[in-house]
């Protein structure tokens, strides 16, 4: 059968391949139980002669005995032979056979009788197949012009353990470089954008041997390289035209010198889900991808290429049921005869949905199969739908229980929910591999399965004799549960090319991890911790320090995150982290994964606290999380996507602002465009997610760094950032920020500002100022009032206000002040306003002073700044465009209701910074 089978496919699912040459098999048997009577024994276990083993000796004296053990090895057999040979399990004189070929075909889970008792084991037997990857055409739309000579791609398939790589493929010229050379060759400007290559017969090839129960877990690296030069530099693209070039066998022109140009990732098995041919003893898959170009955690563009996949018809187990001595039968039910109505529509549901699943593995017809496929949809729909229900708060998803019975009969069905898709989702198709991940992010994310319903607290003691046990019973089983599924999302976590459901699992559930998994917990801090990481000088103005070890203290911290004390003290069996090293290399570089879990650690925490004010502090593992992603702030040049979206969602915590302002604004140059814009939307996007102003916020370092860029910078990029974090931000500033704000705005130097050469600069300044300034602090009674007299009197008033008294309130009226620094703020715009208008009047005309005379008098008059030349130059086109953002402003005026002007709840048009109309304005 086919790694995936299409909906439209017309072959069975299990059939033996019709082959004259050897199989080969990756074998993997584990979790072997023995009901028996006998109290202590060993097996002894041959797979058809090709690989056999004796187990320890086991005792238990009630004659359950388990192996946790697991046997790898790979074995090799003809077609026949899988139909001759049997495996063997003998104890004693005692003994069971089951054909190889019924372990070949599945389900993995067996039960069959052994003497005078049972045996239950799991055996994954897959087949190693060769695979061809033949990639047909591939086209990149870069975001900037292509710059380099040439160009090639390969590609790779990475696992946890392996690297296959292709070869190079052909070389791609830079159209310019083309066009250049020869007139006659058209090129439009679109093209110089495009990477293509569309020559089948040139493309690299990869060929591999792999187990099909890898296919999941691989993923599919492409990489794009350029080079300036070539290892032949006698021979060069333009003697002669692209199609000359792919003729010309006796030239070989070679990239030098590659550099990574951009790379993607795709998950291996999406190649899979093209459309089908079937060809003698042959699958012949062709799929189109489409992805988005990365480089350094940047988008570099984008990537469109048809893949082919050749690989050979092979067994494949079933995914579900159980095979014993009466053939393949659905299994257990999770569980019956529940109380609670949701839980039992639950287990219906999900019933149902694995008796579809089995059906669907089973040789049937395609009007059958996709009948089956949309029935199976509808349901898991459904369950997602009922899991996803909760008689609590959105935050908990938690039904109500009539009895602490109840209770934990909702909690061991969700658990072995979640176990029991945990086993077989990696080999589903994609379509339903997406829904079920969804489904298990749900169903770990219940409140059943919290701290706090599943710890032994004080009413624990209420319980019987009989309720304990199985409670004890259900907690082992999330304990084990819990471990399991975290080996495999660090598996999963260093792996590309996930679906999105399936990534934004792996992430939860590491948090989750992270809290409910002590041990993880301490490794996970462990590795973040780098030898030569710099002193943070700037943490200071919080309420704790970085270096405080984890301490879990507080009523409501210990009901949700002791783990430790209130959950695994109190089981018999505690398990361990199977995992190898691979995921702390991961962690410990801090890039991409980190800050993906940086920012759903935040997530978590801020959804399982609904009041406003969250105890950072006492979150465990929140100290040593904090310092590692503010040191990469610190150290990092230039700042990924990732790095930039954990920093916001970490500004939740309002406290840490003022020492993310501070660190980004000391390693920034104000001569370097680039660091000070990024620099201004890092603050701009932290800034946004607050309600308020921290308490702690450095208002007048902040002030200082902002006015340096507005006075000093030469960059109008820089100048229209600034001012846009100004604008965006200014509802959540402090009265008297502002008021601080508007004397740096308003002075004589600001009045480059408005004059400046650059268009979005003088847009951004002037919406700022009508729709933050003159909207906001708009007075008849002072409109026309004369400054100096006015700001003897706002010196009267103000230091009266500001004269401490002995009572005060935080309730008492303060509507006197906010008047008059209002009024104080609309004085200095109206000035300000005022002597551009009086620049205007003072021009003077071209008529009165012709060019000579100018020109004369420039040079009879050295001491006239140039700049002030510069600002006569855009007077009238600053003041027009003024005049026309004054007319917008009253039609979006008029817009408002009463209501919305007085509480001062309305939208401020957003600014467009015109970058493109800069470039063509400063030449």
């Amino acid at each position: 059968m086919g790694v995936c089978i299409n909906k439209s496919d017309t072959r069975s699912a299990i059939f033996v391949p019709q082959t004259q040459g050897t199989l080969k098999f990756n074998c993997e048997l584990r979790d072997i139980r023995l009901h028996h009577h006998i109290k202590s024994c060993q097996l002894h276990i041959d797979v058809g002669g090709m690989y056999n083993f004796t187990t320890p000796s086991h005792i238990s004296a009630d004659g359950h005995h388990q192996w946790k053990i697991t046997k790898e090895f790979q074995i090799e057999a003809t077609e026949q032979q899988l139909h001759d040979k049997y495996l063997k399990i003998t104890l004693n004189e005692e003994f069971t056979i089951i054909p190889i070929l019924d372990i070949c075909t599945g389900p993995q889970n067996f039960d069959f009788p052994l003497g005078r008792g049972r045996i239950s084991f799991f055996m994954d037997m897959s087949q190693i197949i060769l695979i061809e990857i033949k990639c047909i055409s591939l086209e990149c739309t870069m975001n900037e012009c292509v710059q380099e000579k040439g160009y090639q791609y390969d590609f790779k398939l990475i696992s946890n353990n392996m690297i296959f790589q292709s070869d190079f493929s052909e070389t791609f010229f830079n159209p310019s470089l083309l066009k250049h050379n020869h007139p006659m060759q058209s090129c439009s400007f679109s093209d110089l954008y495009v990477l293509s290559w569309d020559d089948e017969q040139t493309q690299p090839t990869l060929q591999f041997e792999l187990p099909i129960n890898l296919i999941p877990n691989i993923s599919l690296q492409i990489s794009i390289w350029g080079s300036g030069k070539f290892l032949n530099e006698d021979h060069q693209p333009q003697r002669f035209s692209m199609k000359s070039l792919r003729n010309l066998e006796e030239i070989e022109i070679q990239l030098a010198d590659r550099i990574l140009i951009a790379e993607s990732y795709i998950a291996f098995y999406q190649l899979f889900q093209g459309h089908e041919f079937l060809k003698i003893g042959m699958i012949q898959h062709r799929t189109e991808i489409k992805k988005t170009l990365w480089k350094k955690g940047l988008k570099q563009g984008s990537i469109k290429s048809m893949f082919i996949i050749n690989n050979p018809i092979y067994l494949k187990q079933q995914l579900l049921g159980q095979r014993t001595e009466h053939g393949v039968q659905m299994g257990n039910s999770i569980l019956t005869n529940q109380n609670t109505k949701e839980i039992a529509e639950i287990v219906t549901i999900f019933q149902g949905l694995d008796t579809l699943m089995f059906k669907f593995q089973l040789p049937i017809s395609v009007e059958t199969r996709n009948e089956l496929f949309i029935q199976v949809q509808n349901l898991t729909d459904q369950l997602h739908q009922k899991i996803s229900q909760s008689d609590k708060d959105n935050s908990s998803r938690q039904f109500y229980y009539k009895n602490y019975e109840d209770l934990m009969n909702g909690q061991q069905t969700f658990i072995k929910i979640a176990d029991h898709i945990t086993n077989y989702v990696d080999k589903l198709d994609r379509s339903l591999r997406e829904k079920y991940y969804q489904i298990l992010d749900v169903v770990c994310t219940r409140g059943e399965l919290r701290l706090n319903q599943l710890g032994y607290f004080d009413e624990c003691q209420k319980l019987s004799k009989k309720q304990l046990k199985l409670k004890n019973q259900i907690c082992q089983e999330y304990a084990t549960f819990l471990y399991k599924t975290l080996d495999l999302a660090l598996k999963k976590v260093t792996q590309r090319g996930l679906l999105d459901n399936e990534r934004q699992f792996v992430y939860r559930f590491l948090v989750q991890a992270f809290f409910r998994i002590p041990q993880f917990r301490d490794q996970f801090v462990a590795c973040l911790i780098k030898q030569n990481d710099p002193p943070l000088n700037e943490w200071r103005g919080t309420d704790f320090t970085l270096e405080e070890p984890i301490q879990i203290e507080g009523e409501e911290i210990v009901n949700l995150f002791d783990w430790q004390n209130y959950f695994y003290n109190y089981l018999t069996l505690i398990p361990q982290i199977q995992t190898d090293l691979e995921w702390q290399v991961e962690m410990n570089k801090r890039e991409y994964n980190f800050c993906v879990f940086v920012k759903e650690y935040c997530e978590y925490v801020v959804n399982i606290f609904p009041q406003k004010i969250i105890p950072w502090r006492t979150i465990p593992g929140y100290r040593q999380i904090l310092k590692a992603i503010l040191t990469e702030v610190k150290i990092q040049e230039f700042y990924t996507d990732a790095l930039l979206s954990a920093i916001r969602q970490l500004t939740c915590n309002p406290n840490i602002v003022n020492v993310i302002i501070m660190i980004v604004f000391h390693k920034t140059d104000i001569n370097q465009q680039q660091v000070v814009v990024q620099t201004m939307e890092i603050l701009n996007n932290c800034l946004k997610q607050l309600q308020l102003m921290p308490n702690n916020l450095d208002y007048a370092f902040f002030l200082n760094g902002i006015n340096l860029v507005l006075t000093n910078s030469l960059h109008a990029f820089s100048l229209s950032k600034t001012l846009q974090l100004i604008y965006e931000n200014f509802p959540i500033f402090p009265l008297e920020f502002k008021k601080q704000l508007s004397e740096k705005l308003f002075d004589d130097a600001s009045q480059n500002l408005f004059l400046h050469w650059s268009k979005s600069v003088r847009n951004v300044f002037q919406t700022l100022i009508v729709y933050r300034y003159y909207h906001n602090y708009k007075n008849q009674k002072v409109l026309n009032m004369d400054e100096e007299k006015f700001q003897l009197t706002f010196q009267k008033s103000f230091q009266q206000i500001q004269k401490p008294r002995r009572m005060q309130s935080y309730f008492e009226n303060r509507d006197n002040e906010t008047q008059l620094l209002s009024d104080y703020m609309f004085v200095k715009y109206q000035k300000f306003m005022g002597k551009i208008e009086q620049k205007l009047e003072a021009k003077p005309k071209r008529s009165e002073l012709p060019l000579i005379e100018r020109m004369k008098q420039k040079l009879q008059n050295k001491n006239v700044p140039i700049q002030e030349d510069l600002f006569q130059t855009y007077l009238h086109l600053a003041l027009s465009e003024f005049y026309e953002i004054m007319k917008g402003y009253k039609k979006w005026r008029m817009s408002l209701t009463k209501e919305q002007i007085l509480k001062q709840d309305f939208m401020v048009p957003q600014i467009k910074i015109l970058e493109y109309y800069d470039g063509r304005e400063g030449k």
